[in-house]
């Protein structure tokens, strides 16, 4: 008689635990990885951050004030040599009354917006730093 009470409150355990597992909450939803944004993405941010940052020396359209024109066809970018040569410039130069102050992510926006208003990068292509060497500024 003992066995079978022992049996019956085992098999009920399993049976509640094998009901518990099908029914409790699902595995959480695996987050997706971040996009990788695109150049068109970061200069919507980087056109902003111009007319703030950039726009009182390098004038409203980047075609230039009290410092050069950086937008359009007088813009002497190739002395540069690629997008990365730019970054580096203006990561330690930029802006003149505060040199390195801004984020990563913001002298990224910045380059991107710059790139993109000189038709040396479409919209849709995706941002990489890794890349910015092959991006040529001539």
């Amino acid at each position: 008689m003992r066995y079978r009470y022992l049996l019956a409150l085992l098999t009920m355990a399993l049976t509640v635990s094998a009901l518990a597992a099908n029914c409790g909450p699902s595995q959480p939803a695996a987050t997706p990885t971040s996009a990788v944004p695109t150049m068109g993405q970061l200069a919507q941010s980087g056109q902003a951050l111009f007319a703030v940052r950039c726009s009182k020396c390098h004038g409203e359209k980047g075609e230039g004030f009290t410092g050069p024109t950086i937008i359009g066809s007088n813009a002497r970018l190739g002395k540069y040599n690629t997008a990365q040569g730019l970054r580096d410039f203006i990561g330690i130069s930029m802006p003149l009354d505060a040199p390195g102050s801004l984020s990563n992510e913001q002298y990224h926006q910045l380059l991107c917006f710059v790139l993109l208003q000189n038709n040396l990068v479409s919209s849709g292509t995706p941002f990489s730093p890794d890349q910015l060497g092959t991006i040529s500024l001539k």
